[in-house]
């Protein structure tokens, strides 16, 4: 009897402390046809700290060229305020990447090099905007670009930004995201929930 009791107690002080993930994945299109994926995961760990991560490889021939592009993301939040952020972007004309570290009231930063400081807490980014429709429609953080931008709710569960010459509207069924429209002069790319 005894033994069952320990051993209920470490499996239930197993599952208790487990981790949680969530995993969502995209599938993305330009013109009509799928050019690439986009996978976005939130993990809850045991000791607090929430981790999201967002990775994207798109492969696409525009005007008889060949375009590619990767982006990495992973930003980590704790108590509701982000604790770091790395995000890298390649295609091929530039690299990009963007790393921002909590150091007292703000953040060290680097964006393509370049060093800055940010004297505020960042509480809300881009990559939650995945997981949940938005209850924040300012001060957003992006997390590639390294700068804060606002939403406007356009009609019932859709929301548009516009952010360095792209407008982006964010779709939402039931408090999830399932498209993702981001407008281009070259054409919209289209970010829908996989199947």
């Amino acid at each position: 009897m005894e033994n069952r009791f320990v051993f209920l107690f470490v499996l239930f002080t197993h599952f208790a402390s487990a981790q949680t993930t969530q995993r969502i994945n995209f599938d993305v299109y330009l013109l009509g046809n799928k050019i690439g994926t986009t996978i976005v995961e939130k993990t809850t760990r045991p000791d607090g700290f929430i981790e999201y991560r967002l990775s994207n490889n798109t492969e696409a021939k525009v005007l008889m060229i060949n375009k590619k592009s990767e982006i990495y993301s992973t930003s980590v939040f704790k108590d509701g305020v982000m604790y770091n952020s790395f995000c890298s972007y390649q295609n091929e004309q530039k690299k990009q990447s963007t790393i921002f570290v909590k150091n007292g009231d703000g953040y060290d930063a680097t964006i393509d090099e370049q060093k800055v400081n940010i004297r505020r807490n960042i509480n809300y980014t881009s990559i939650m905007l995945y997981f949940q429709e938005p209850q924040v429609f300012s001060n957003i953080f992006s997390e590639r670009l390294g700068t804060f931008f606002s939403l406007e709710k356009v009609s019932k569960h859709e929301y548009v930004s516009v952010v360095n010459g792209a407008t982006s509207y964010y779709r939402y069924t039931d408090g999830k995201l399932t498209e993702l429209e981001i407008s281009k002069p070259i054409g919209s790319v289209y970010l829908r929930l996989a199947q």
